[in-house]
């Protein structure tokens, strides 16, 4: 797919989404060129134009293009429909997200700031479950200073970002829209933090092989979460991080736990439950899973 397209620059902030929801039988081969085209949400077989104005004619001279594909409907919504907004600034554990960095007066000293750009991909920081998973990456830097660490879903590169300011030398962000992935990495860049950033177009874990790394976050939508797990390459991570997902599917997961696997710490906020697993070689005699336990 042509990356012809940029992500919103720091500091855009539409009132109103321009939606264009197009179905076709592929991935489209190239995007619109219009200057307010914000970026292409996929979700096969629709896909989502999003505008920061109208851009109907872009639209329909694109569509000659790409044979198979027409346009189903065209819609505005606000912005805060679409994602969550956040305040000037977010407090989880030793974060800050969303910060101004043209006001360093407002970050608590001894915190770690992350600053997002109001872009199109999920990842603001006020969901239960992505506070749990930057809860869950400072309790394993705590316990053992991390160093690298792989982010599956990472949409707008918040954990990522996260395991960056923790001291991470290495993180490799993974998303299967290539929206989110340009607009991790413009984050990336916005924070500083793009040395050591890898950012890669993948639903699975198949990239990676054969050297995983340290850590690996899963933050999934349930049936994301579900695919995910079905391929067992997730066990080549010694700690693993699973979230999205409610207290009452927890049964379910667990079902999907190979002999050996702990459950080393675990959070529940709002009925959002996120755990970190250690593998087998983490939790034999003597390797003191008992000082991960969470009251």
């Amino acid at each position: 797919m042509s990356a012809a397209a940029t992500p919103p620059a720091a500091g855009t902030d539409p009132d109103q989404l321009h939606v264009y929801e197009c179905r076709g039988p592929r991935l489209p081969r190239t995007e619109p060129k219009h200057p307010g085209l914000l970026g292409l949400w996929m979700e096969p077989p629709y896909y989502y134009l999003f505008f920061r104005e109208p851009a109907a004619d872009a639209v329909t001279g694109w569509l000659l293009d790409e044979p198979g594909h027409r346009l189903e409907r065209c819609y505005t919504l606000p912005y805060s429909a679409w994602r969550e907004n956040i305040g000037t600034t977010e407090r989880i554990g030793p974060f800050v997200i969303g910060a101004s960095a043209e006001c360093p007066d407002a970050i608590p000293a001894g915190t770690l700031t992350i600053v997002l750009s109001r872009g199109l991909a999920f990842g603001s920081g006020l969901h239960p479950s992505t506070r749990g998973c930057l809860l869950a990456l400072a309790e394993i830097h705590r316990r053992r200073p991390l160093t690298t660490a792989v982010d599956l879903g990472t949409g707008s590169g918040i954990l990522a970002l996260a395991a960056r300011r923790l001291g991470a030398h290495r993180v490799t962000a993974l998303d299967c829209n290539l929206l989110a992935v340009r607009e991790a990495l413009a984050n990336a860049r916005v924070n500083g933090l793009e040395a050591g950033w890898l950012a890669l177009v993948a639903s699975g874990l198949d990239a990676l092989r054969p050297s995983p790394g340290e850590v690996l976050l899963m933050n999934l939508e349930w049936p994301c979460l579900l695919a995910a797990l079905a391929d067992q390459h997730w066990q080549a991570w010694p700690r693993v991080v699973w979230s999205g997902f409610l207290e009452n599917q927890w049964p379910t997961l667990q079902r999907r736990l190979a002999p050996g696997w702990a459950v080393v710490w675990r959070c529940v906020l709002e009925d959002w439950q996120t755990v970190v697993l250690a593998a087998p070689e983490r939790t034999a005699p003597g390797a003191g899973t008992g000082a991960w336990a969470r009251s």
